[in-house]
């Protein structure tokens, strides 16, 4: 999916969400800055319920609460490969 208004991200997040891959243009740093967090946090869900649903098979999207985010370098290496898609 293309957003070439990206603004603070909606597109990006829901298509992220749902397994689509997603490019998103913003003129502005901030908004940028904004889209690519509720993006990481959006990647990292689905990883989330597709690692239930490999396990499980019952595509659960509740994580243990003590859980914490990846890191910083894992989060880019994940995006780039996402951006080759």
């Amino acid at each position: 999916m293309l957003d070439p208004f990206c603004g603070s991200g909606t597109t990006g997040e829901v298509a992220l969400k749902l397994g689509r891959n997603f490019v998103g243009l913003e003129l502005y740093d901030e908004y940028a800055e904004i889209a690519e967090e509720r993006c990481r946090q959006a990647h990292v869900l689905r990883g989330r319920y597709e690692e239930d649903l490999l396990v499980s098979g019952l595509g659960s999207l509740a994580a243990p609460a003590d859980e914490t985010t990846p890191d910083e370098a894992t989060m880019k290496e994940s995006f780039t490969q996402l951006a080759s898609m």
